[in-house]
């Protein structure tokens, strides 16, 4: 019976501001939170890969892997799976998919055993499952960022199989917005939900600007990057033009 896969969890490039500490401190704690119920999914093996030196952890049995060395993405994860001889690798950024649970880790984990290359985004992967042999790994260390990682195996001739598109699986933290929002929801996990508990008052204006959506005589601009699925959500669920 083939091993489970290991989860590898990516941490560091921390910002000098205070809101960058404050978005880098909750991927940390999304990053925690998503290595406990990755092993409460069946993951056994768990590692923390980071180019911060006193970064420590206080989750029994979590490898931090260090190194200071300039950053390439994809030389990085295939050197840290070849050094530890893995069998498969599930990748998260930190701060990817804080919504994931166990059940989410344990589908991920049996779609990889199933043959194939598992992500949350095929056109920008924050969370990707690959074997970790030679031909995948040769794949992997020519990529510089993770969000190319999943068209790089589908342009190499690997199959790739996307999970549904939904708020878990595309949900990532990127900036102080984004944990307003998991604030106002109270989702997340444990430690995610104990360091944005301070935020709870700046969602002030989110709280006005909800009910907007189900007002059939409210008129809303959406601007900037918004995915298909979002523009296909939003022309469902909402009353509003």
């Amino acid at each position: 019976m083939p091993e489970p896969p290991a989860l590898l969890v990516f941490y560091g490039g921390r910002g000098d501001s205070d809101a960058e500490r404050t978005v880098d401190d909750a991927r940390l704690a999304a990053a925690l939170d998503a290595v406990e119920a990755a092993r409460e999914g069946g993951v056994e093996r768990t590692i923390l890969v980071t180019d911060q030196p006193d970064l420590t952890s206080d989750l029994p049995g979590l490898e931090v892997d260090f190194s200071a060395a300039p950053f390439h993405f994809g030389r990085r994860l295939a050197a840290v799976a070849r050094r530890r001889q893995l069998d498969s690798v599930i990748y998260a950024g930190a701060g990817s998919v804080p919504l994931f649970a166990a059940d989410d880790f344990r589908e991920v984990a049996s779609r990889l055993a199933g043959g194939v290359i598992v992500t949350n985004n095929s056109f920008s992967s924050d969370l990707i499952a690959f074997p970790a042999n030679e031909r995948a790994l040769a794949v992997v260390g020519r990529v510089e960022r993770d969000n190319a990682l999943a068209r790089a195996f589908d342009e190499s001739g690997l199959p790739v199989e996307e999970l549904p598109r939904t708020v878990a699986t595309q949900m990532d933290i990127d900036s102080p917005s984004d944990l307003r929002i998991l604030a106002l929801t109270g989702e997340g996990g444990p430690r995610l939900r104990k360091h944005i508990v301070g935020l709870a008052p700046g969602t002030a204006l989110y709280e006005r600007t909800l009910p907007l959506f189900t007002n059939r005589a409210s008129q809303i601009v959406v601007a900037g990057r918004v995915g298909s699925h979002s523009w296909a959500y939003l022309e469902r669920e909402t009353a509003c033009r």
